[in-house]
């Protein structure tokens, strides 16, 4: 079998995500995936779409063999996905809002998680860094499932 280069697998990671985002995005129509679907077009909730698209796949990711196996990926994987949802908010605040415009800040945000997964992936952490991380993914995955049965108000919230 003829081996991926990484700039492939790097495209693939990427569309899989993508197709994921969708997915989740489409499935909002039904009524039980409210946690994982856009309730409205908010920053919030386009941010908590990504989180959950990023976080579904990096399950799925260490079901390949021999993946969960390189040294420092769990490490990669967990800053990726905490990284996505906080790009998105910087970009969408950055970017006037749009479809096409919030399409490209969450391709971004995947884009540069990516590049930071490999890097971090290479890089041996420090304690600190994995105790903050992990303190982040936590916050934020509470804050995902809190936040979309009762919305605060604010910026990030509104549509």
């Amino acid at each position: 079998m003829k081996k991926l280069s990484r700039k492939k697998l790097l495209l693939y990671k990427i569309l899989a995500v993508i197709i994921i985002l969708f997915l989740v995005s489409f499935l909002r129509y039904c009524g039980g995936t409210k946690l994982f679907c856009a309730n409205n077009g908010s920053i919030f909730e386009i941010a908590k779409i990504a989180f959950w698209a990023v976080l579904i796949y990096g399950l799925i990711e260490f079901l390949i063999p021999k993946f969960g196996e390189q040294d420092n990926i769990f490490f990669g994987k967990l800053a990726a996905i905490v990284a996505v949802p906080i790009l998105v908010v910087i970009f969408m605040l950055i970017f006037p809002q749009g479809f096409t415009l919030s399409a490209l800040s969450v391709a971004l945000a995947i884009i540069i998680a990516q590049i930071l997964e490999y890097y971090l992936a290479k890089v041996q952490p420090n304690c600190i860094s994995i105790l903050i991380i992990t303190l982040l993914f936590l916050i934020f995955l509470v804050c995902f499932i809190v936040f979309t049965y009762h919305p605060l108000g604010g910026i990030l919230f509104k549509k």
